[in-house]
């Protein structure tokens, strides 16, 4: 959101101690699955991450209707929602393609990679965040979130969370490992630079 964006920066300049936790959840954030932004794995574009996966889901299901539906979605406003819609409709088959979880992990680390590679301002704006774990504030969602709103007061206490923050964490990784990059080395956050030389 734009709060979390904002205390983002706010939490890691100076001498402000950053969060230990720092949430995020909709489609405005940066660091959304739904957040609208070009990218290209494999030659083809995408506009959100959400639109890779769900793609991908369709190929792999080999169901022709509904990744066309998906791809062909590109309005700003609603491509993330669409592509989960019809997404959801890809009926998925675990003998054939494994845990969708395992599938969906393996997906997201793809098309999150991409989009922060791709896309230098989404890039600095995830360094930014350094040294904070990223959370993601989804209130109905316990797997790839915490269950718990950005505002609650028990977000910055993982004892009291009620999901797993399976794509926080996933995020956090992605960005610790771009930040050991060499490629990115003009552009680290002050934070990162100081506990290096700690």
């Amino acid at each position: 959101t734009a709060t979390t964006r904002e205390s983002a920066v706010s939490n890691h300049q100076g001498d402000v101690k950053p969060l230990k936790f720092l949430p995020f959840y909709f489609k405005s954030s940066p660091f959304s699955n739904h957040f609208y932004c070009a990218f290209e794995v494999q030659n083809v574009q995408y506009l959100c991450t959400e639109q890779c996966l769900f793609s991908q889901k369709a190929n792999a299901m080999k169901d022709k209707e509904n990744h066309v539906r998906i791809m062909n979605q590109k309005a700003k406003d609603a491509v993330g929602r669409y592509s989960k819609q019809h997404g959801q409709k890809v009926a998925w088959d675990t003998s054939k393609n494994g845990e969708w979880v395992t599938f969906a992990e393996e997906n997201l680390i793809t098309a999150n990679f991409a989009k922060f590679k791709q896309n230098p301002e989404l890039r600095k704006q995830l360094f930014e965040t350094y040294p904070s774990t990223l959370v993601e504030a989804s209130p109905n969602d316990t797997l790839w979130g915490v269950g718990l709103r950005a505002d609650s007061p028990d977000i910055q206490n993982d004892s009291y969370w009620k999901g797993k923050n399976k794509f926080g964490f996933l995020l956090t990784k992605i960005r610790n490992e771009l930040l050991k990059d060499p490629l990115y080395k003009e552009e680290l956050p002050k934070a990162y630079i100081d506990r290096k030389l700690l």
